[in-house]
């Protein structure tokens, strides 16, 4: 039960997200607490393991420290860093890559029809509404069968 809330609430801290960065370039700083919140609730309502919570806190450090480095260059947005932290909590370090792999195939995606729009509309603004590609991985990857039995 507390599972099913969790995962709810994350979905709509994603939905939150994706949304208010394909309107506005910018995703509420309330997103993230949200996401970690859940994730905790979750944690201890399944209980996971100490060693497992520590290894995800170890994912969302990592990503977050090459994520700073990112924006840092001006390559990624600040919310898109924390965004991506913060949703590493709810994988186990088996299913990140095949995460980061569909984030990064969407982000693709999401570039090729940014660049479309630009070039059809001729326009200058290219910038890339990454949160969509990091919300939209997560939720596929979190609502996946083989994925919600992992959690």
């Amino acid at each position: 039960m507390f599972v099913t809330l969790c995962l709810c609430l994350c979905m709509t801290a994603l939905a939150w997200a994706a949304v208010s960065d394909v309107l506005h370039y910018r995703i509420p700083d309330a997103v993230h607490p949200l996401i970690i919140l859940s994730f905790l609730i979750m944690a201890a309502a399944i209980p996971l393991p100490w060693v497992e919570i520590g290894w995800r806190l170890m994912m969302a450090g990592v990503a977050f420290t090459a994520g700073l480095v990112l924006f840092a260059a001006r390559a990624m947005g600040g919310g898109d860093v924390k965004l991506l932290s913060a949703i590493l909590l709810w994988f186990p370090p088996a299913q990140a890559p095949a995460f980061l792999l569909l984030m990064s195939l969407l982000g693709g995606a999401a570039a090729l029809i940014v660049l479309a729009r630009a070039r059809t509309l001729q326009i200058e603004e290219r910038r890339v509404p990454y949160g969509v590609a990091i919300a939209g991985a997560a939720a596929m990857q979190l609502l996946t069968p083989a994925a919600a039995g992992a959690i």
